[in-house]
């Protein structure tokens, strides 16, 4: 997929949280009993809705998932990749206890799902 339209230019996913977690002060963590109740609240409080940037970044990429992935040989891609799509989205903007779903969410989303299907269509050989 490289030259299509989510091929941002920026530095890979794992580099940005590589350098995000190395921004974290030594001794800055959360407690095991923090994070639970953060992720309690943030579930409990916090629903946020598809704006209509982010929503059409992911129906863009699943449309392009699909095109490219119509052979007999590869992964299939159904609906419920775009449900995982729109609940990663709904997770990574519920995390930081939004109530929208950004563009900026969406792209990330799609930067993991092409990771991940990476990770799937290879083997120790490439």
């Amino acid at each position: 997929m490289a030259g299509d339209s989510f091929d941002s230019g920026r530095e890979s996913l794992e580099m940005r949280y590589r350098r995000r977690a190395a921004a974290i002060p030594k001794g800055r963590y959360l407690t095991p009993m923090l994070l639970r109740k953060y992720v309690a609240f943030a579930w409990r409080y916090c629903n946020p809705c598809l704006m209509p940037d982010a929503a059409e970044v992911l129906q863009s990429f699943y449309m392009t998932l699909r095109r490219t992935h119509s052979a007999g040989d590869t992964t299939p891609i159904t609906t419920r990749q775009l449900e995982a799509l729109v609940r990663l989205s709904e997770a990574r903007a519920k995390l930081e206890l939004r109530e929208y779903v950004t563009k900026e969410d969406a792209l990330e989303v799609v930067e993991m799902m092409k990771e991940s299907l990476v990770d799937v269509a290879t083997d120790d050989l490439g």
